[in-house]
């Protein structure tokens, strides 16, 4: 039997919504631009035909800075790699499943 440990980022799009650290803008690959919206990831852990939700991270932007172009921009405090690793990890050291 195989066991799958997948973890995908998604966006879920607002763009009417006032922005704020959890609702900003993010870079959407499917559209090729960017959107303004909720970003979140999840883990999710596949075997035997059977799949259990094993973590979500939402990712916000806290961090107000102004780009080179003089536009004042979000920015995170943790990466999207960092908060990956971060439930791989909780996904490891809780799920029987192997690297």
């Amino acid at each position: 039997m195989k066991l799958f440990f997948i973890v995908d980022d998604s966006i879920q799009a607002n763009p009417y919504t006032d922005e704020s650290e959890l609702i900003c803008w993010h870079y959407d690959h499917v559209s090729g631009k960017t959107v303004k919206g909720v970003c979140f990831l999840t883990g999710l852990y596949y075997g035997d035909g059977t799949s259990v939700h094993a973590g979500i991270e939402l990712v916000t932007k806290p961090i107000k800075t102004v780009n080179n172009k003089g536009k004042q921009v979000r920015k995170a405090s943790k990466s999207k790699n960092t908060l990956f690793r971060e439930i791989v990890g909780h996904g490891f050291n809780n799920l029987d499943f192997k690297y």
